[in-house]
């Protein structure tokens, strides 16, 4: 596995590829707060899919693996277990995957992370040798700590693995069972409704995605005034010269018009608190997640991400 832990000045993520939102990459970590890790190689208002969209069901119909290279890239968790991750992020991140390369396969479950140098055969994941697998050690309470203990401990155990469908698999190790699902189509799963939308929203981070190095983070704390959806229109409190009209469709893409970035720059500036860091993304960078057309996605209970290929937004409802 190529190296997936690297030390940044605010955050690292910890997988293969950059922007959480899977079209066309995707991604998550949580914040491994001043912990710099040495680099680790090879080592309601959802719109919803139905419940059981969630769970095995008998009319998917499990067929083996033709081809391992089916198989690589990323994957979200939809359950372990039974168990479902309440959100697909956590955040800016994604809170659950297995993502697969030639050298194996980067791990996480709502805490820690790490890796296994799995072979993918024909079938099933051939586990490399038995030695401690390098990870993090964060404590997130004893029953996310046990769960991700077995989640880990499942990939040891040569799992079978099949096709459910195009964009599904299937693994299997004893009695425990995997459903994993490409990120561009279990982020389907939370498009916000346009109700869902409305209301008030405090910026609170903004990442940036680096392709192939992880992802930097940025807190918002100071930054003044939140932003308002109202019926097609963004506004923000502190701001009269941001007016942006919006509309969002049922993949989430959040389509915006209005004043170029140039012109608000002229007449906000202060939303142009810059970086305390060189590379670091910054409050400007807000404004620029906006006029993209990001694709939106409910994180949490809370939590609204807007993201493009190279930048996520996280806002968080205040009414």
């Amino acid at each position: 596995m190529k190296a997936l832990f690297r030390s940044v000045e605010t955050t690292w993520r910890y997988e293969m590829r950059p922007s959480p939102s899977g079209l066309p990459t995707a991604g998550h970590p949580r914040f491994v707060c001043a912990v710099a890790l040495a680099a680790l190689s090879a080592c309601t208002g959802v719109q919803r899919l139905p419940a059981e969209a969630d769970t095995f069901r008998p009319a998917d119909e499990a067929v083996a693996i033709a081809d391992p290279r089916h198989v690589l890239g990323a994957w979200d968790v939809v359950s372990f277990e039974g168990y479902s991750p309440e959100s697909r992020l956590i955040g800016a991140e994604r809170a659950a995957y297995a993502d697969f390369d030639v050298s194996g396969v980067a791990l996480h479950l709502e805490c820690n992370y790490t890796t296994r140098p799995d072979i993918l055969g024909l079938g099933i994941l051939d586990t490399g040798p038995d030695f401690d697998h390098p990870q993090t050690m964060m404590g997130c309470g004893a029953d996310t700590n046990a769960r991700e203990a077995r989640y880990f401990r499942f990939f040891d155990r040569s799992p079978s693995i099949e096709a459910l469908g195009a964009h599904r698999l299937l693994l299997k190790a004893g009695e425990r069972t995997l459903i994993l699902e490409r990120p561009e189509i279990r982020r389907l799963a939370f498009v916000p409704t346009p109700r869902a939308l409305t209301g008030t929203w405090q910026a609170e981070s903004i990442t940036r995605y680096v392709h192939g190095a992880g992802a930097s983070s940025t807190g918002l704390s100071e930054l003044p005034g939140h932003l308002i959806f109202d019926n097609g229109t963004l506004r923000h409190t502190t701001c009269s010269a941001l007016r942006i009209s919006y509309r969002i469709d049922n993949t989430g893409r959040l389509t915006t018009t209005g004043d170029s970035q140039r012109a608000l720059a002229a007449h906000c500036a202060d939303l142009h608190i810059p970086s305390s860091a060189n590379g670091q993304p910054s409050a400007g960078d807000v404004i620029a997640v906006l006029h993209a057309s990001p694709l939106a996605e409910l994180s949490g209970k809370n939590g609204l991400l807007l993201s493009t290929d190279t930048f996520g937004l996280l806002l968080r409802r205040r009414d």
